[in-house]
């Protein structure tokens, strides 16, 4: 005899489901939230102190971590838009030129400030903040394309976050009175995820980029949606807008994957060529915006300037730790790559792309702004190792178990207490550097009068000499151009930085300082205690600088008004001026 359900029973079976997976989506949202709190915790903890220490004499900057002269250019960008501008000019470099940059990230954050009346400092910790909430959710949606357990995505989100590199082992080493070769230990001086949560909300936000438009794609091949390469190539296009260095990366892995999946199919599929032209597609338009800064704009000569040596292949692998190191076991080699799942030939095509970038050096100067990328794929495959092949063969099972064992676990805990440590001495490192109330953590209050005198009485378009310690908040606190200010964004920064010697040196002859001041239209010259170090020419006593401010820390002189007026002549254009010798 068959029993038949009743319309009450059918209808529980139908929804059971449905509560399973709401009960399952709320455990991620909740799972989730505690990571994005305890991420806003430990990020925010170094800025805290800072600003719950500061002397009394002393202006906390806001800033912690490595390179605050990059945080300033970020500011200078900010601060143009939030006081109006549509297009920016580069104001750490005194050569004339009109704007031409626009960049989304700089214009929508510089516009948020002057709708909120933040200021630059306040608008700052607000999107470091919120980028800090993105990047959990947005790589857990990048694990979600490469795991479909939950407990196995969370294991790779953890992963992703907080597993770093070795750099520990030989900063012990050396630390312990061992002789070591001299190596770059990225790590622990906070160029990873880690550290970039804290204080590079801009780097987290291209890599978060780079690892979506990733997961997008992987996401099309799943579902067969030519939507979502489309948008794979609109969000590649929008983080290359944000910063460029992921473009070319991305463009490889259009090139490549669809060729190596129709090996592994033993056809061309039109559609899969349709789908992949259609994210190539989307990239067009910073293809075309870059195109037009490399030949159309003062870009050009910034961009020659930038070089970024790369990391030896030991360096390599103690940046990237063990997540690297295992991961590489997912490699099984080009020869049969195309036997592979599909996320597994991305993940290697990613690496392999990344790889040559990196050791393109000196054809591609800048491929290790690339690499930041690295990370999320090396946590990845190294989780794919773990629950797929790793934990599963010392369990005795050949197959893969859906189900985390507690030795999956322990591999997994295992990667994370071998981590540790560089992030232990990384954090502790920002705290010591805070401890010390010093530049370029904090500034001197006097310092910040002086930049909020040229903030009231200059011009955007003035020129202010200084050395550029001074030179790289100018822009920013001052609102006015710099002469030197920044390693990349100064054009020829070492050669202006000789110059700025040289003006300072009381050895110099007047003549040169005329003509340097002249050349450049220089309007402004500051002169406080970090000026007083470069030599012991006394501004006070030249004919052609009149003090204009002056507190106890510094005086900023105004250029006399017959040598601006030859400098802004209409047919010379500042920096343009033939000058024998002044390099």
């Amino acid at each position: 005899m068959t029993i038949h359900p009743t319309p009450e029973a059918r209808g529980r079976q139908q929804t059971a489901p449905l509560v399973k997976q709401g009960s399952a989506r709320a455990a991620d949202l909740g799972f989730l939230a505690i990571l994005a709190l305890l991420c806003l915790a430990l990020s925010w903890a170094p800025y805290l102190y800072g600003y719950a220490t500061a002397p009394r004499d002393a202006y906390f900057t806001g800033l912690v971590g490595r390179d605050v002269q990059g945080a300033c250019m970020y500011f200078m960008w900010e601060r143009q838009s939030l006081d109006g501008a549509h297009l920016f000019e580069n104001r750490l470099t005194p050569e004339q030129h009109e704007p031409f940059y626009f960049n989304p990230e700089w214009w929508l954050l510089g516009k948020a400030l002057r709708l909120s009346s933040l200021s630059l400092t306040a608008g700052f910790h607000v999107e470091r903040s919120l980028t800090v909430i993105l990047l959990v959710f947005g790589l857990y949606y990048l694990a979600a394309r490469f795991f479909k357990d939950a407990c196995e995505r969370r294991w790779a989100l953890i992963v992703m976050l907080f597993a770093t590199g070795l750099g520990w082992v030989p900063y012990s080493l050396d630390g312990s009175g061992l002789s070591l070769p001299d190596l770059k230990l990225w790590d622990i001086q906070g160029i990873n995820l880690f550290g970039y949560m804290i204080n590079k909300p801009h780097f987290v936000r291209a890599i978060l980029g780079t690892c979506i438009a990733m997961a997008l794609l992987l996401q099309g091949e799943q579902t067969g949606r030519r939507r979502f390469f489309l948008f794979s190539g609109l969000t590649a296009s929008l983080t290359a807008a944000v910063r460029p260095y992921d473009l070319p990366l991305l463009l490889m892995v259009y090139a490549v994957f669809p060729i190596l999946l129709s090996f592994q199919d033993r056809a061309v599929s039109p559609r899969r060529v349709g789908h992949y032209l259609t994210a190539l597609a989307g990239t067009l338009p910073a293809v075309a915006y870059y195109a037009y800064l490399r030949y159309g704009t003062i870009m050009d000569s910034v961009w020659k300037g930038i070089e970024l040596e790369p990391l030896s292949p030991l360096e390599l692998t103690l940046w990237l730790g063990i997540p690297f190191l295992t991961g590489c076991f997912c490699f099984e080699g080009f020869k049969n790559l195309h036997r592979n799942a599909k996320e597994v030939i991305l993940l290697s095509i990613w690496a392999a792309a990344l790889l040559i970038l990196i050791y393109a050096y000196p054809l591609i100067p800048w491929g290790m702004e690339s690499a930041g990328s690295f990370y999320v794929l090396s946590a990845l495959a190294c989780c794919i190792w773990v629950f797929r092949h790793g934990g599963p063969a010392l369990r005795g099972r050949p197959t893969r178990s859906r189900k985390s064992g507690f030795i999956p676990r322990g591999l997994m805990i295992g990667v994370l207490l071998l981590s540790i440590p560089s992030n232990i001495i990384l954090y502790a490192g920002l705290f010591e550097d805070l401890s010390r109330h010093s530049r370029p953590y904090y500034l001197p209050r006097a310092l910040m009068d002086g930049f909020d005198w040229l903030n009231r009485h200059s011009k955007a378009s003035d020129i202010v000499l200084s050395a550029a310690e001074n030179g790289c908040c100018l822009p920013a606190y001052g609102g006015v151009k710099a002469f030197t200010g920044h390693y990349n964004f100064t054009i020829d920064f070492s050669g202006k930085n000789a110059l700025v010697r040289r003006f300072f040196d009381d050895r110099e002859d007047n003549q040169f300082r005329r003509d340097l001041l002249e050349r450049y239209a220089i309007r402004y010259v500051l002169y406080s205690d970090t000026e007083k170090h470069l030599g012991r020419f006394e501004p006070a006593k030249a004919d052609y600088l009149q003090a204009v401010y002056r507190n106890a820390l510094l005086t900023i002189y105004e250029v006399s008004a017959n040598i601006r007026v030859r400098g802004d002549e209409p047919d010379v254009k500042p920096g343009n001026r033939p000058l024998g010798d002044l390099s």
